[in-house]
């Protein structure tokens, strides 16, 4: 096996949630703004942590407690969202037929999420995260976490399987996300994304496959 690990990032890919994370961070900055985030602020914003968004929005010199207040209220909102969506709050479409294809196959996974500890157990408690992976391997903000298109989050992640990024396919759908990954020098990229982004991910430095649902991967995945 060429491959023998796999790293999901979180959002958009095991959970399709992006639509809800633009819906929050558009209310919590209308709050603090007074109008919604930029298209252009938006696309910047996926794989960040919000401290370093937040930290952004308020200039550089902003208290530490204020950046947290804003974090803390920008992440009650998304859950607020996330409940309200009923049965769409649950692992992506073909999330579980891949993650058992996995788990029979003994392939080491885990996941690396710009998430902080009070959402990463919001998602554990409601998707039952613990029936597919060690908890004790998924790298989240713990609040010395280099967002995206940093590697550190990747390379952790990677430790954490106690494999080289080499021997690591990782999953992502953002083109800072895609770029982290790039950046950790991972043996290989999968990118995920509606039809209607195919072919701009396709064309995305790095990019190895290009899915739509998670069980377009296979077993032939990890062997070339």
């Amino acid at each position: 096996m060429k491959y023998e690990g796999i790293i999901f990032d979180f959002n958009g890919v095991i959970l399709w949630d992006t639509e809800w994370n633009v819906e929050a961070w558009s209310k919590v900055t209308e709050e603090l703004l007074g109008k919604p985030i930029s298209k252009e602020q938006i696309e910047k914003i996926h794989g960040r942590t919000v401290s370093e968004t937040f930290r952004d929005l308020l200039g550089p010199s902003a208290p530490a407690q204020e950046v947290a207040k804003w974090g803390k209220r920008k992440e009650e909102i998304y859950r607020q969202i996330a409940v309200s969506k009923g049965e769409r709050f649950s692992l992506s479409p073909g999330c579980e037929q891949l993650l058992s294809l996995l788990k029979r196959h003994s392939i080491p996974k885990t996941i690396a999420t710009a998430s902080g500890p009070v959402n990463l157990k919001f998602f554990i408690d409601n998707l039952f995260l613990d029936k597919w992976f060690d908890l004790e391997k998924i790298v989240y903000d713990d609040g010395n976490l280099s967002g995206k298109p940093s590697p550190v989050m990747y390379l952790r992640a990677a430790q954490k399987l106690s494999l080289p990024p080499v021997k690591c396919i990782i999953v992502e759908d953002s083109i800072m996300g895609l770029a982290s990954a790039r950046n950790a020098k991972v043996g290989k990229i999968i990118a995920l994304g509606p039809k209607n982004e195919r072919e701009k991910l396709r064309q995305t430095e790095g990019v190895a496959k290009v899915i739509t649902r998670l069980n377009e991967i296979g077993l032939s995945d990890f062997e070339s």
